[in-house]
């Protein structure tokens, strides 16, 4: 019964380092993941803001045109 103790008490240690070692693991990979998913947003913000920009450009092209053939016109 001792020995079944001391043998208990000598797995402890190797199984805490082996929890230990996963728990920093997957800590590691929601740092990760945690670190993505704060930079999507911006990174989407700043890509329809660019595309915003593009489609106000491409809208203000086609108005002057158009105002362009009225004057033509009348």
């Amino acid at each position: 019964m001792q020995s079944a103790k001391i043998r208990d008490a000598e797995m402890m240690p190797k199984e805490l380092r082996g929890t230990v070692q996963c728990l920093e693991i997957n800590l590691d990979s929601m740092r990760n993941l945690k670190s993505s998913l704060g930079n999507s947003p911006r990174e989407m913000e700043a890509h329809y803001a660019m595309q915003m920009e593009q489609l106000n450009g491409a809208l203000l092209s086609e108005l002057a045109r158009t105002l362009a053939e009225g004057q033509y016109q009348a």
